[in-house]
């Protein structure tokens, strides 16, 4: 995951981020980020392969969010984790 720091300290982890850490996500931060891109990768076990791309957060928002999503299209998701590789080199990770 990328996503801004804090903004209390600017060096810290948001708060709203703490269960996906607890759940095993990379973080990486960078403070000019702002639009979101949210990948799934199958598992071992199999599972989808899915990316969403848009403004929406994972935490509540007072604004219209927008998003769209990609189901299972390998060259769309493929260039978007390498995208996601090349920003994450601009980054500080946790």
């Amino acid at each position: 995951m990328i996503t801004r720091p804090s903004p209390k300290t600017k060096n810290d982890l948001p708060e709203s981020v703490r269960p996906l850490v607890d759940l095993g996500a990379n973080v990486f931060l960078h403070p000019k980020v702002h639009s979101k891109l949210y990948i799934r990768e199958p598992g071992t076990e199999g599972g989808l392969l899915l990316a969403v791309l848009g403004s929406e957060n994972l935490t509540r928002s007072v604004n219209l969010e927008l998003g769209i999503r990609i189901n299972a299209d390998d060259n769309i998701i493929n260039k978007l984790i390498r995208y996601f590789w090349e920003v994450s080199s601009y980054c500080v990770e946790l």
